[in-house]
């Protein structure tokens, strides 16, 4: 009897120890899977936010250089462009910079996801991007044709941009489809048992860019273009030519 009792015993405990050890593997991997998910979200959200704010700069810059040049310009009694004198040398060579770099600004917003996702540790392999509407910067250079004040007349490449956002909408925000950036990866678990050895973990951020006015404002109502305009029509702003007529835009990631 006491025998059976003693047996019985170990039988209980070895049961107790093999639960345990289970026990603690199960939580062991699901601690590990908790904070693999919690650093994918993390990341994607602070690449996906960095991709925008970086569309932000460069609508801002865009228009920030294009008044370094476009400040220069009038209109006559003809309503025709008009460069001042004696400015049409640099007026042409800081327009003909800035049709340059935008390229350059084009390319920093989808490249800046890649960065972020490395510097902490995930591979370009494992980045997803589903969708990618944010990524574009949304706007092209336009030729504008100019004069001379001695008569002579230009063709300006890069005169003026225009927007490529919701044409049919003076007052409108610039992303019409949101960009979805994920992250894939597999995340191994304690080879303790036959399957499954790995977890395919998947976590995504979606975001997009909108005009930062108060859209109920008067003035913005009544002047407000989206920040860029849609034709040279919008640039002009009563008597003077002022196609950017505040580009504020906010990056958000959305819940």
């Amino acid at each position: 009897m006491f025998k059976r009792s003693k047996g019985g015993i170990v039988i209980a405990a070895l049961v107790f120890v093999w639960c345990s050890f289970y026990l603690v593997i199960f939580f062991m991997d699901w601690g590990k899977l908790h904070y693999s998910m919690t650093k994918m979200q993390t990341v994607v959200d602070m690449a996906l936010l960095s991709s925008l704010r970086i569309r932000v700069q460069g609508l801002s810059k865009i228009a920030d250089r294009w008044r370094s040049f476009g400040d220069d310009f009038e209109l006559n009694p003809e309503g025709n462009v008009v460069i001042r004198e004696p400015h049409w040398m640099g007026v042409l060579e800081r327009a003909r910079d800035l049709q340059r770099a935008l390229p350059g600004y084009k390319g920093r917003i989808k490249a800046v996801i890649t960065v972020v996702v490395k510097a902490h540790g995930i591979s370009r392999e494992e980045l997803l991007i589903k969708e990618e509407g944010a990524f574009r910067l949304g706007i092209e250079s336009n030729p504008l044709h100019v004069a001379f004040p001695d008569g002579g007349s230009h063709i300006l490449t890069g005169g003026w941009y225009r927007r490529l956002w919701s044409s049919s909408h003076r007052l409108a925000h610039p992303s019409e489809q949101p960009t979805l950036v994920g992250i894939k990866q597999i995340i191994p678990m304690l080879k303790v048992r036959p399957q499954p050895e790995t977890w395919d973990v998947i976590r995504s951020a979606t975001g997009r860019l909108r005009w930062d006015v108060d859209l109920g404002n008067p003035i913005i109502q009544q002047r407000g273009n989206g920040g860029y305009p849609r034709s040279w029509q919008e640039c002009i702003d009563g008597s003077k030519i002022e196609p950017f007529r505040y580009p504020f835009y906010l990056g958000e990631i959305m819940k």
